[in-house]
């Protein structure tokens, strides 16, 4: 826990001691532990949220409006222009982007039916590797870089963005992280010249995804910068301003 605080300060620069009375805790769904461990549940989605809605009604310290403990925000729409109206709330109220699901989408480990929607484009790849730090730079005796993959091998970037704790931490336990899930957050995606090989730009690393197991496709990339396209495209018709500066979490169930 000290460590999740003392990352949460450097991320965002606010000490927690001053917005404590503000931090609440958002439930986005219910798995069984059993089917948890196995990495699957069968039930729809919507199903689990029903049974999350009617757990929070029939509990008053839960529904109280006072209570510490809350639901993630959601609508139901098969219309692009919706999501993008939804997600300009979102940002606007200092919120980072939405989660677009299937309404009888399974519960999986593994990817599931579901994209990421933020101004700024984020994916999971594997850790495939260690480069050192170049000799007479500060990172001389530790981590220069992490080598980072798609699932398919077709997505190989090097992100940036990783503290001088962490670089050690990873140096150092090579055996440990080799094979892990980071998100990475990157600004476009290009293709390699003379390769079938493609490369993010500006790829910075968010965090280390210990809740997941599989890396993003080329395909499942490529459809998120798609959707990013379409929706600042409907934003930009809708002739709205945003402030893409804070952090929020909210979720859409979509119909496509």
């Amino acid at each position: 826990m000290k460590k999740d605080i003392i990352e949460f300060k450097k991320r965002y620069e606010i000490d927690i001691n001053n917005i404590k009375n503000d931090i609440y805790y958002v439930i986005w769904d219910i798995i069984p532990r059993k089917n948890y461990e196995k990495g699957i549940d069968e039930t729809h989605l919507i199903k689990r949220r029903k049974k999350l809605e009617q757990f929070f009604n029939n509990n008053t310290k839960l529904s109280n409006e006072k209570s510490k403990i809350k639901l993630v925000n959601y609508i139901v729409t098969n219309n692009l222009h919706e999501i993008a109206v939804f997600l300009y709330d979102i940002l606007q109220k200092g919120g980072e982007g939405v989660i677009v699901k299937q309404p009888d989408a399974e519960f999986k480990t593994t990817k599931s039916n579901q994209m990421k929607i933020k101004m700024e484009v984020t994916c999971d790849l594997k850790i495939v590797g260690f480069l050192p730090g170049k000799k007479g730079s500060k990172f001389e005796n530790t981590l220069g870089s992490l080598i980072v993959k798609s699932k398919d091998g077709k997505v190989i970037t090097q992100p940036a963005g990783i503290s001088e704790e962490l670089r050690d931490e990873i140096w150092n336990n090579k055996e440990k992280f080799l094979g892990k899930i980071v998100e990475v957050k990157a600004n476009g995606i290009t293709k390699a010249k003379d390769k079938e090989e493609y490369a993010l730009l500006h790829p910075s690393l968010n965090e280390i995804r210990e809740d997941k197991i599989e890396a993003d496709s080329l395909e499942d990339i490529l459809k998120n910068f798609n959707m990013i396209e379409q929706v600042k495209k409907l934003l930009e018709l809708e002739h709205l301003e945003l402030d893409k500066n804070k952090q929020f979490n909210n979720e859409i169930k979509l119909n496509i």
